[in-house]
């Protein structure tokens, strides 16, 4: 009886000492602490989402306001020009509005599935750091999702951009023979206008290509 009782009071002073209360608090907070923190990190890569829409804005709008600015131009071109420039500048109009539509859907719908499969991926690389392998591998399952789904949004509107920047090539070209054919001056100030819009394109491809290699070094 004695024994059963003094027992009993260890077993009770265990439960009621600092210390044991202390860990068990603390093990039961852990999970909770790595959940905050996970989310936390989640939060900070969804606040670069708007970043990504005013990256596509700043790409989109240009790209519109140059097609619209072709189109217009298109319809100041005298009726006696018959060198075909007229045609050009409509055409190389509706193509670049055409690409800024396409260029608008791939940013406002891939833009957060990208950021969507980053989170996942460093969601996943955390877990894998704390030895949490059974939630790595759920994220692992869903950055595959997200992999798949981005793939097949992202093939069809690359394609036809990649099919857009090719014939808005081949209307630039159309467009130089078009102009080196103005000897009469039929044409009225049509072909000034596209070799100064040529110049600028032309700059601003190179700047491109320059801001683009020295990222990569």
């Amino acid at each position: 009886m004695g024994a059963a009782g003094g027992s009993n009071f260890d077993t009770e002073s265990a439960f009621s000492n600092p210390v044991f209360g202390a860990m068990t608090s603390y093990g039961a907070t852990q999970p909770t602490l790595g959940r905050g923190q996970t989310q936390a990190l989640r939060d900070k890569v969804d606040e670069w989402k708007p970043v990504v829409q005013i990256v596509g804005c700043c790409c989109v709008v240009p790209m519109l306001a140059t097609g619209i600015v072709l189109t217009v131009l298109s319809k100041k071109i005298p009726q006696t020009c018959n060198t075909g420039i007229d045609r050009v500048f409509t055409g190389l109009g509706v193509v670049y509005i055409v690409m800024a539509a396409l260029a608008g859907c791939g940013f406002a719908c891939l833009g957060s599935k990208v950021i969507d499969l980053v989170k996942h991926l460093m969601v996943k690389m955390k877990y894998e750091g704390e030895h949490r392998d059974e939630e790595a591998h759920k994220e692992e399952a869903e950055l595959s999702d997200e992999q798949e789904r981005l793939v097949g949004l992202a093939c069809p509107l690359v394609c036809c951009l990649f099919l857009g920047m090719w014939v808005a090539y081949a209307f630039w070209i159309l467009g130089i023979v078009a102009a080196a054919k103005n000897s009469h001056g039929k044409c009225g100030s049509g072909p000034t206008v596209f070799w100064v819009l040529l110049a600028v394109m032309a700059c601003c491809n190179f700047c491109t290509v320059g801001v683009i290699r020295v990222n990569k070094q």
